[in-house]
């Protein structure tokens, strides 16, 4: 996995969550939408099926809290469950 992507993604992770739970909806959706593809990228290379799985279904419920409109919840799963998951692929 590459280190520095994976490092990139978590940081662009908490930007975003921080963004929200400043109220900057608009600013944060863009800093997500430019983060999405390295964080596929990121899933991509995780070689256990199980974890690759875990994010998925994780994105997942990022995506709904996104449809529902519920920021704060989107935040919270970005913030500590993708965050919080990604963080034991780091050497």
């Amino acid at each position: 996995m590459d280190q520095d992507i994976l490092k990139e993604v978590m940081s662009a992770l908490e930007q975003v969550s921080d963004l929200i739970y400043q109220g900057n909806i608009e600013q944060a959706n863009r800093l997500l939408v430019v983060t999405l593809q390295a964080l596929e990228q990121t899933i991509m290379q995780i070689e256990d099926e199980n974890g690759q799985a875990d994010m998925k279904e994780k994105l997942l419920e990022a995506l709904e809290a996104m449809e529902n409109e519920d920021h704060i919840l989107l935040a919270d799963i970005l913030r500590y469950e993708v965050y919080e998951s990604l963080k034991k692929y780091i050497i």
